[in-house]
């Protein structure tokens, strides 16, 4: 798997079920920013940060914190 598969996937699922067909290509959410925010989503419920950053799968707290 490439880096980039998961954002291409996620683009390409969106584009066959026209999901933010109103959105140019380049204004999409894309997996990367949907990760984040479910990151940060945890973050302010108040769930420790060590448990997000295994959902996340990041061996060091300062690849999401920053």
């Amino acid at each position: 798997m490439t880096p980039d598969h998961p954002t291409k996937s996620l683009a390409q699922a969106q584009d066959d079920q026209k999901t933010y067909e109103e959105l140019p290509a380049g204004e999409r959410p894309t997996f990367h920013e949907i990760r984040a925010l479910g990151a940060r989503l945890y973050e302010q419920q108040g769930f420790e940060q060590e448990y997000i950053q295994g959902l996340m799968g990041h061996r060091a707290l300062s690849a999401w914190t920053q």
